[in-house]
């Protein structure tokens, strides 16, 4: 099971799982990567593009839910 602790999930339209799908085996040379690093790479890359702090990131929280059984 997913550790919740350390990731968040994002849903994504028909249309931009289908870009992500092509560019999963386009962004790496020489293999194929989880839709998950395709997101995280053009992320990481428009970040530093825009020249954004690191330190901005500080001052966001991220909320725990609790998992589907009630339970943490």
């Amino acid at each position: 099971m997913t550790d919740i602790s350390k990731y968040k999930s994002v849903a994504l339209n028909h249309d931009s799982w289908k870009k992500a799908t092509v560019l999963s085996s386009k962004l790496v040379n020489g293999g194929k990567i989880s839709l998950a690093q395709v997101v995280n790479i053009l992320l990481t890359r428009e970040y530093e593009k825009l020249n954004l702090s690191p330190k901005a990131l500080e001052n966001i929280k991220i909320k725990n839910r609790k998992k589907k059984n009630g339970k943490g």
